[in-house]
């Protein structure tokens, strides 16, 4: 539980615009929550379900998997793993 709790400190501190920043986090009893942005828009999955049912254009693979290794990019440069990409 600690490491869990180490990570969702660490989450509060991210500052990239491609990085979903955590607010804050508590335990109750044995869960721990951590209080994020609502992602009004879905998932990428999501949003390609709705607006490109056959699949996305090769530009648009290009541009998430872009901004995806931008945010990778940070974490790696400030130590962090991110075990959780979507």
């Amino acid at each position: 539980m600690d490491d869990i709790r180490k990570e969702a400190q660490t989450m509060i501190l991210i500052d990239h615009p491609n990085v979903i920043k955590a607010f804050c986090s508590f335990a109750v009893e044995q869960c721990l929550w951590v209080v994020m942005p609502f992602m009004a828009e879905g998932s990428c999955l999501h949003l390609m379900k709705i607006a490109y049912p056959d699949g996305f254009e090769e530009f648009v693979i290009a541009i998430i998997l872009k901004e995806t290794l931008k945010a990778l990019e940070y974490m790696h440069r400030h130590g962090h793993i991110h075990r959780d990409i979507k």
